[in-house]
Parts: C-alpha cells; sequence; structure tokens
C-alpha cells in the first residue's frame, strides 16, 4: 500500500482532534473471549478510563459478586481470589493487598460501575482496547509470552523484543484447534527471532556510536495478539506489531487473522464468507462515507485508494459484525490513526 506523511505539525495536530471528536459519538463496547457483555447501562469512560456495570463484568469473569448497602463496598470472589472496592475510593484490595486505581468505582443511574481493565487484570484475563470501534476486548484465554533481551558489554539495555500469543481449547475441535495454536506460537516464535535478527547489529553500532553523546532510549518489538471472535466455525482476531527504533513516534501494524475450527486453516474472506464481493462493495462505500463527512482528516486521495486498494485492507470477524482496517499513512496522517468500518452480518 502507499505511504504518505502530513505537510506539516498542524495538520497532524487537527487531523488528531478531529478523529476523537468523531469518536466520541459511538457508544462503548466489552467483549469477552469474543462475546459481547451485554449491560442495561451503557460502559462510560471517566479520566480516559472505561468504567462497566459491577455485576455483569464480574459474572461474566465467573466470579460470585456480593454488595454492600452500608459500607457501599464490593466483594467478588472467584476461585480462592478475593477483590474489595468501595464506591468513590481509588484503591482496592486484592486477597488483602493495597492497588491504587486510575478512577473509583461510582453510581450511575442506580447503577454500580467499576473499572473494567482492573477488575478484569485481578482476575488475570488480558485487556485491550480498540480505540477505532470504542471497544474494550477482555481475554481470559491462557496466553504464552515468548521474549528476548539484547545488552550491552556494560548492561545496558539495547532492545526488547516480547510476543504473547493465546493458548486455545476446544475439545469438539481438537485436531484443528491443534493445528491453529500451532500457528499463533509459530508466528510468535517468528517474530521474535527476526526482530533479534534484524536490528540488533543495528542497534548495537547505534549505541556504541552515541552512548556518550545522550541517553539511549532502548529499541522495543512487541506482538500481541486480540481474539475477537471465537464462536461456531470461526477464530478470528488481530495480530497487533509494536517497534520502536527512535524517531518521532513508534510504529504500529495490525493484521487480522480468521482461522476455521473445522480444520485449522487461516482463510482469506472468500473463503470465510459468501458474498465477499459484496462485503468489499459495502465497506468501500462506508468508507467513503466517513471521509465525505471529514474530508480534512484523509488524504486528498483516501477514497479514490480506499476503492483501488480494498483488497489489501486487513479484515477481521467480531460480534458486531466484519471489520476492514486501514493502516496509518494508508488513507490517512499518522495521528489520524487506524481507519476502520463495520459492515454488520444482515448486511453480508
Amino acid at each position: 500500500m502507499k505511504k504518505k506523511t502530513a505537510s506539516v505539525v498542524a495538520v497532524a495536530a487537527l487531523s488528531a482532534l478531529m478523529a476523537t471528536s468523531a469518536l466520541a459519538a459511538q457508544p462503548i463496547t466489552v467483549t469477552i473471549d469474543g462475546e459481547t457483555l451485554q449491560t442495561e447501562q451503557a460502559p462510560v469512560i471517566q479520566d480516559n478510563r472505561t468504567l462497566v456495570p459491577m455485576r455483569a463484568i464480574f459474572e461474566a469473569l465467573g466470579a460470585e459478586v456480593e454488595w454492600d448497602d452500608a459500607t457501599r463496598s464490593i466483594t467478588a470472589t472467584r476461585d480462592n481470589k478475593t477483590i474489595e472496592m468501595t464506591i468513590g475510593q481509588t484503591e482496592m484490595t486484592v486477597d488483602g493487598e493495597a492497588v491504587t486505581l486510575e478512577v473509583a468505582p461510582t453510581i450511575l443511574n442506580n447503577t454500580t460501575l467499576v473499572p473494567v481493565r482492573a477488575v478484569a487484570e485481578s482476575f488475570d484475563a488480558q485487556v485491550g482496547w480498540n480505540e477505532a470501534n470504542r471497544r474494550v476486548i477482555i481475554n481470559t484465554i491462557p496466553t504464552k509470552t515468548l521474549s528476548e533481551t539484547v545488552k550491552a558489554e556494560d548492561g545496558t539495555e539495547l532492545m526488547t523484543i516480547s510476543a504473547t500469543y493465546p493458548i486455545l481449547e476446544n475439545p469438539d475441535h481438537s485436531a484443528a484447534i491443534d493445528t491453529i495454536n500451532a500457528s499463533l506460537k509459530k508466528s510468535a516464535e517468528d517474530y521474535v527471532a527476526a526482530a533479534k535478527k534484524d536490528h540488533q547489529d543495528e542497534v548495537e553500532k547505534f549505541y556504541e556510536e552515541f552512548k556518550d553523546e545522550a541517553t539511549f532510549l532502548p529499541y522495543a518489538f512487541e506482538q500481541t495478539v486480540a481474539l475477537e471472535f471465537v464462536a461456531g466455525d470461526f477464530i478470528s482476531g488481530v495480530t497487533t506489531d509494536y517497534a520502536y527504533t527512535g524517531g518521532a513516534h513508534p510504529n504500529t501494524v495490525k493484521t487480522g487473522f480468521t482461522y476455521s475450527t473445522s480444520n485449522g486453516k487461516l482463510l482469506t474472506l472468500d473463503e470465510a464468507l459468501e458474498g465477499a464481493d459484496k462485503l468489499r462493495e459495502r465497506a468501500v462505500a462506508a468508507f467513503q462515507e466517513k471521509i465525505a463527512a471529514d474530508p480534512g482528516l484523509y488524504f486528498a486521495d483516501a477514497a479514490t485508494t480506499v476503492e483501488q486498494e480494498i483488497d489489501q485492507a486487513q479484515f477481521y470477524l467480531a460480534p458486531d459484525g466484519v471489520h476492514f482496517l486501514f493502516q496509518p499513512y494508508d488513507i490517512a496522517p499518522y495521528a489520524a490513526g487506524f481507519q476502520e468500518v463495520t459492515i454488520s452480518y444482515p448486511e453480508v
């Protein structure tokens, strides 16, 4: 795909502001292992943190929850772990140990809301945030992390590399799941090996050349996997590759994947869904509608690029529909972030 740069910093700043304004109108959703959390009170954002209804999130995570009206406190227990929180207090306890919260539990419309990241991570879940769709992604599926650290002879940390991947289980499709697990593991192994091979010599030379002139910021490479859809015939999600090698900002690339649970095969859009051409047409129309609504956010030829390169857009499945994704610089400046549209399943 084509890559372009914004001409001035002011354009990037304006683009970021416009993108933020557009996102503010979208509702917040939460998925747990690919299934949408259903709540009567919608999640809200406070101090840049998402809060969700207490009972819904704790019970979805398999915890028993109790509310003490006298003390306005919450106690949630799962297995041998206990979490205690109090309305208005920015400290909770996990098995008796104090943990600072960035936002306190609160009550809205007679519903108790709790910070979703703090709650989910306390029960050992992985939490991600999809900015384009304002969605909290929670995975309770076990994961494994591969990591490498490169240090200079004087002990200075030069580069960190990590790749985290899920370990799936499904006794009804054990052979296919084994195939998918092997693919996810190999992707992580290849990522760590390639990052080390491609950048170790570079970062060592860079450090030796400039170590006496400025504070050294180590290179960083991180790959994570977010499962967006784990049901029926498919396991689908997004792999995010983050890289910092100096410069004004890091670079992040997202790659969608959809596996068949019947044979473990990695599927193209045409293999996964009937009417793929119609899907692409709808995606083009949705992107072009977004571009027309905020033309200053995008490159001048964004609408044409979308039409010509929709086959190269990433796709993945989620509970709310089929998602199409363009990377930063594809159709908009870096500050505008990832550009994404959702085609709901009834339209497919």
